[in-house]
């Protein structure tokens, strides 16, 4: 009589600590798309603007690290940037609306149809994300991005750049999943 009293005891409090551990997950993954807008260089100000749009996604820890790759391609000269970045923010508990974060990580520029040779450089910056629902938010970033290289459409260094004129400050508006 005693083994089937602490088996239902037993199987009773596991369904109670199952649900405990989902709330917490240990690695979850978050995806976003973006429109980007960026401050172009012409010369030693910023003259122009450019304008991107891309995705990418993380694998982010309950302990607020995580690993991440986005993928942005923009205009006027069809540039292409892949980052791969570490992101660091709070610990996502699921109930709060504002998650904010910090990003940095390495940048692959390159130029689809002028054919220069890619290039590399960093990028870093933060944004937040407002979680409308348990699975979707808006997702709003800062971004500074440098690297790149000077490049006119003849390929001549005139002071028209590609990608990423050394700085290039992007504001990133667009959603979040999980």
């Amino acid at each position: 009589m005693r083994k089937p009293i602490a088996i239902a005891i037993l199987m009773l409090s596991f369904p109670s600590s199952v649900l405990a551990q989902e709330k917490s997950r240990q690695l979850y993954f978050e995806g976003f798309g973006f429109f980007e807008v960026q401050g172009l260089k012409n010369t030693d100000v910023y003259s122009s603007v450019g304008l991107a749009g891309g995705g990418g996604g993380a694998i982010l820890s309950s302990k607020g690290l995580g690993l991440g790759v986005d993928y942005a391609k923009g205009a006027p000269y069809e540039e292409s940037r892949l980052s791969v970045n570490c992101y660091f923010g709070p610990p996502s508990t699921w109930k709060y609306k504002m998650e904010p974060f910090l990003t940095g990580g390495v940048t692959h520029f390159s130029v689809g149809n002028l054919g220069p040779p890619p290039v590399y450089g960093f990028n870093f910056g933060g944004g937040v994300n407002l979680w409308a629902t348990r699975h979707a938010a808006m997702r709003l970033e800062l971004r500074f991005t440098y690297g790149g290289q000077p490049l006119s459409i003849q390929y001549q260094s005139f002071g028209n750049y590609y990608t990423a004129p050394l700085v290039v400050p992007s504001l990133r508006i667009g959603m979040a999943f999980r």
